[in-house]
């Protein structure tokens, strides 16, 4: 059988999968000392994206963590930056009357393991998905949702290499699936509620800030490549 996806394809899922990670990994918990520098990576990352794709998300995502990365980079104080994101991320998602909710269930009924949860659980099970063992959130929280989607291209990248390229399109279709019907709606309605929350803050590093036009930015994106790239 000739080759259906190209390794250009494939570099851009791991990519993909790159991108899904670095967003999981902020908005999981108050990022920690092994977060640091990482940004400076992505803030070039999404910059390139913008530039290719135009998304005024993505680019204004990208200006942000770029002076995000720089203040981070030229901090004297690393105990006192990290400290500032765990106050952030606590007062945006865990306390006040306007914190953004973190999962599906709640953003959309807002109760804790509903339908919403139940509806993410069967998404899962089509692959046998699991949240890792030391992930104390719920299933459907924004992070593992995007965990979710990285390990979905860690799939299409694993099949590609076993020659299996005729069920790569079943992948991306349910990736699609997922991100249309579930993901997008929730996530980018809370993304616009954290950028409303930091944009009234006055917080020196904007790591939030930048990350809520970057996730509703790449998902947009994302939404618009798998349409381009399914067979």
């Amino acid at each position: 059988m000739s080759e259906i996806y190209s390794s250009e394809f494939i570099d851009e899922t791991k990519g993909r999968g790159a991108v899904y990670e670095y967003l999981s990994y902020v908005l999981k918990l108050p990022v920690t000392k092994d977060f640091l520098g990482l940004s400076k990576k992505y803030a070039k990352v999404f910059a390139s994206l913008g530039a290719e794709c135009g998304n005024d998300d993505i680019i204004k995502g990208a200006e942000i963590l770029n002076e995000y990365a720089v203040k981070e980079e030229n901090t004297k104080d690393i105990d006192a930056l990290l400290e500032e994101l765990n106050i952030q991320w606590t007062a945006i998602f865990l306390t006040g009357a306007s914190n953004v909710p973190c999962s599906s269930s709640v953003a959309i009924t807002g109760m804790e393991m509903d339908a919403p949860w139940e509806r993410v659980m069967e998404f899962y099970a089509i692959r046998g998905f699991k949240k890792p063992a030391d992930y104390t959130e719920s299933d459907d929280h924004i992070s593992m949702e995007l965990l979710f989607m990285r390990e979905m291209c860690g799939l299409i990248v694993e099949l590609y290499n076993k020659g299996l390229h005729a069920n790569i399109n079943d992948v991306l279709k349910e990736q699609s699936v997922f991100l249309n019907s579930y993901m997008y709606d929730w996530i980018s309605g809370a993304c616009k509620n954290m950028a409303e929350f930091c944009h009234k803050t006055d917080y020196q590093y904007p790591l939030y800030l930048a990350i809520s036009y970057l996730v509703t930015g790449f998902l947009t994106y994302d939404k618009e490549y798998l349409q381009e790239v399914i067979k």
